[in-house]
């Protein structure tokens, strides 16, 4: 269900690399990706916000993501980021915590967790993956595995401190 090695050995290069803008890099990569599983961008923040609002082209349906990236086994979701979820919720939108753990990222990838129940707190990522959208987790790790495949090499030779002007100048993200 994960991410294959590879991708892995590359998110841990790019991390060394830009390791103050991997979180934003690896957050626009997965818009990127949710936009080749045939969703609309209706606004994707680096600051302010929950992180990114999406459409489905199709049925309508209208989701919104607090993207977690972290370096262990667990992660901190912040008052401010149940707040703004429930916010989205109130709006209409279907609401998640996408968390991407570096050293659980073969076996786990990408655990979509719906934000309705959740609480501010820190959470091992592994309980987390027990409460997740299993069907959305597989389709964004494969979507995700694929746009990175596309951009990673580029991220990389990007000099430090200019990889988002490139995601912008190249992606319009």
């Amino acid at each position: 269900m994960g991410l294959n090695s590879s991708v892995r050995a590359a998110l841990r290069r790019i991390q060394s690399k830009h390791a103050t803008e991997f979180g934003k890099v690896i957050q626009k990569i997965l818009a990127l990706s949710l936009i080749d599983m045939g969703y609309r961008l209706v606004e994707e923040r680096t600051v302010q916000g929950v992180d990114i609002d999406i459409v489905h082209g199709e049925t309508g349906s209208k989701k919104a993501i607090e993207v977690k990236t972290c370096l262990h086994r667990e992660v901190s979701i912040a008052p401010k980021d149940i707040d703004v979820l429930h916010r989205r919720i109130d709006d209409g939108y279907e609401a998640y915590v996408a968390v991407l753990s570096l050293p659980l990222s073969v076996s786990l990838g990408w655990v979509m967790v719906p934000a309705e129940d959740l609480k501010p707190g820190r959470y091992g990522v592994l309980s987390l993956h027990s409460r997740c959208d299993e069907h959305l987790s597989e389709a964004v790790n494969s979507a995700f595995e694929r746009r990175f495949q596309v951009v990673a090499d580029e991220i990389l030779t990007c000099e430090t401190g200019s990889v988002l002007r490139f995601l912008k100048e190249s992606f319009g993200i």
